[in-house]
Formats: C-alpha cells, structure tokens, sequence
C-alpha cells in the first residue's frame, strides 16, 4: 500500500524491503545449473547500468551469465551467429539481447533470430503475439512484468483506471498497452507526435513514462490522486535521472518511483521470473 514519505531515500528503501522478499521467493524457484546469454552492442550508459545490475543479480541468485559485448560496428550477421549459437546450445536456457542497438542494425532480424523458446525479454514476434492475443500464461517483457509487479505491490488495480503511457517503443510501450487492455484499462497512448500531452496528463489516474527524455511540466496538470511509474533513465551532469523530476513533483502527485531505485531493480526482478519460466519448460 502507498505510505507517506517523507524523502525519495524512505520511498527507494520502501521498495528495496519490499523487492528483497521476492528475490527470496524467486531464489527458491531458480533451477540448478541455469545459464543466460546477454548481448550488448555498443556503448550506451543506460544499458551498463542495467547490465551490471541483472549479472550481479543473477550471479548472486545461482544463475550464470554470459555477456557478450560486441562493437558497435558489428554486422546483423554477426550478432544472428552469435544468437543462433546460443540457440543451439542446450546449456543456455535463455538469450537477451540488450535494447537500444545501433541504428544501422536490422533489430527485427536480430530480435527474431531468437528461438521463442529461449526469448527472455519476449519481444520476438511469436512471444508478442501471445500478447496481443492475450493468450494464457504468457511471459512479458521484463520492464513490463516489473511495472505489473510494482503495481501490485502498490495495491493498485488497472481495471477501469486510465492510464497514460509516454512512449511507444518495442521493449516497454507497445507490449504494455497490450498488456493493459487485457487487464482492462481504458489506455491514452502519448509519442513524440503528440501534441495535446499536457491535457492526457490531467484525465489520467496513472502516468506511466519511458521515453528516456526529460519532461518540464507545471505541476498544476499534476493532481494529488494520480500515480506516476517513470521507467526513463538517462545521465546528466553525471546523475542518474527519469523522465520527470521527482523532487519537483513529489509532494504534488499521491505517488512517483524515484529514478534510480524504482522501476529498474523491479525490471530485474521480471527477468529473472522469464529465466526460471523459460528453464521450468525444458
């Protein structure tokens, strides 16, 4: 349930206490000798952080993990061999391929090189379509699963709320509005082409952000009913920062996840949910 806090270190440790019991939930499904593949192209701060975040994690957990960092200059080819490695040996149970990756690359071809069976941030075109057709004990994508999960920490039901999501890529904001129609939410979609964003920011109970963009807004579109889940992160000045300012809105909105400390370490917490999934069906 949402409490009172009084600064955004009570709010991170609120959800540190709480994320620290699922992982001792978590730790006693994880199956003996499982190994992942993660794979990192290019150079990108957000991805080393998140990075080093799941490999500390699943390490600790039992879980091995393989990266491969690859130059940015790497071929689709290249990657897709590597990819296809992976999907050949039968020690590793899951393959990742970390998001952004360089434009010149064919991200479809690369994503869908991935066997569905080892896909673990579900987003080749099989694991999604199971999504859109909301078909029965399917996997989301990790950042997705997080936000469901935080949600539900939070004692905060979707149905009949309207949610505002700020973004529309593959890895959080099209699975998500997906997601959220089969949980029966009534969904306002925001991208860079929209232009009244200010005005869907006051008719929603939710506000859900991953854009990677700083926003500036006046708080008086902010109402002190609405929840805020910014899944953003980006460096500047050498901090860590979200898509919104939470010191600035803190005290106006009934609550917002601090960037770091909120969505990201729940992400984790979604791939390794994906990583015993995917291991418990071989």
């Amino acid at each position: 349930m949402i409490s009172n806090f009084n600064s955004k270190e009570q709010v991170v440790t609120y959800l540190k206490n709480i994320r620290t019991k699922h992982l001792e939930d978590l730790k006693k499904k994880v199956i003996k000798d499982t190994k992942i593949l993660i794979i990192n192209i290019g150079s990108n701060d957000a991805s080393r952080i998140y990075i080093n975040q799941k490999v500390k994690l699943c390490e600790a957990l039992g879980i091995e993990v393989i990266v491969g960092n690859l130059e940015a200059k790497v071929t689709t080819d290249d990657v897709i061999k590597i990819i296809e490695n992976g999907n050949q040996d039968p020690l590793i149970s899951g393959i990742f391929v970390q998001i952004p990756i360089p434009k010149h690359l064919d991200k479809e071809r690369i994503l869908n090189a991935i066997s569905p069976e080892k896909d673990l941030d579900v987003l080749t075109n099989v694991n999604m379509g199971k999504i859109i057709n909301n078909e029965e004990n399917h996997l989301l994508p990790c950042t997705v699963f997080g936000i469901f999960l935080l949600l539900e920490d939070l004692n905060i039901n979707v149905e009949s709320k309207t949610v505002l999501v700020i973004g529309r890529s593959q890895i959080v904001g099209r699975p998500l509005i997906m997601e959220l129609i089969n949980r029966h939410a009534t969904v306002l979609c925001a991208n860079s082409y929209t232009t009244n964003l200010e005005q869907l920011i006051t008719e929603a109970d939710i506000i859900i952000s991953a854009t990677g963009q700083s926003f500036q807004f006046k708080k008086d579109i902010f109402n002190q009913n609405q929840i805020i889940l910014d899944v953003g992160i980006q460096r500047m000045d050498k901090k860590v920062i979200g898509d919104f300012d939470y010191n600035y809105l803190c005290d106006t909105v009934k609550f917002i996840t601090p960037v770091p400390g909120g969505i990201g370490p729940y992400t984790i917490l979604g791939l390794i949910n994906n990583i015993i999934s995917l291991k418990g069906v071989k």
